[in-house]
């Protein structure tokens, strides 16, 4: 999985197994010092730091894929539960979340279905409010690993609705859907933009809503 930059540049936020072979979340200095295990039960990783580093949101679950996404102050305490299954026709265990991404303050967008197919982008409060579905793949195709541009305005996202893997962009309410990137040979990992704007930064800490 990949790593998360804290966003003042200074720690990441990497998965990697347990001695009993579990995905674990860990924070480490960009210079290989201050290591530290952030979960220690079930299966965990997708971390993504809130706009001033004080959270984490990240996805917890089992060995059979089922989970949802949580979200831990960034030295591992505090953990808390955002998403819950949703009873569907496919599965008795309900639907899975995964692959959550914070934008600001404002919002996490993430997948949510049945493993790994059937799945939609949605988007949430970091609070786990206000819970929104933007996409609606027909099945079994699935939206996945959504990204935010740097002004929050559009989200890119990989999908095989077409039948073959594809990068698609759309606004941040889920409108004008289109491919940007199509004939992929492999399904991508998370796409990124590249910034083109400052933000001017705050020392304050993130508050309960995530700001």
């Amino acid at each position: 999985m990949l790593p998360a930059w804290s966003p003042d540049g200074k720690q990441l936020a990497i998965t990697r197994s347990d001695a009993k072979g579990r995905r674990q979340i860990w924070i480490i200095g960009v210079d290989g010092s201050g290591e530290q295990q952030l979960t220690t039960e079930g299966l965990n990783h997708c971390p993504t730091f809130s706009p001033k580093g004080g959270k984490i949101a990240y996805w917890s679950g089992d060995e059979r894929g089922f989970g949802q996404v949580w979200v831990m102050r960034s030295d591992g305490t505090q953990k808390r539960q955002l998403t819950y299954p949703r009873k569907n026709q496919y599965t008795p265990d309900g639907s899975s979340a995964n692959a959550p991404a914070w934008f600001f303050s404002e919002q996490i967008a993430y997948w949510a279905g049945i493993e790994h197919r059937y799945g939609q982008i949605w988007t949430m409060n970091p609070d786990g409010s206000n819970q929104k579905q933007l996409t609606d793949e027909p099945e079994p195709a699935s939206s996945d690993n959504p990204t935010w541009s740097p002004d929050g305005k559009k989200i890119l996202f990989d999908t095989q609705r077409r039948k073959r893997p594809e990068i698609w962009v759309m606004n941040s309410d889920g409108s004008d859907e289109r491919v940007l990137v199509s004939n992929l040979s492999v399904i991508p990992m998370r796409t990124s933009w590249q910034p083109v704007f400052s933000v001017e930064s705050s020392n304050k800490p993130d508050s309960s809503d995530g700001k």
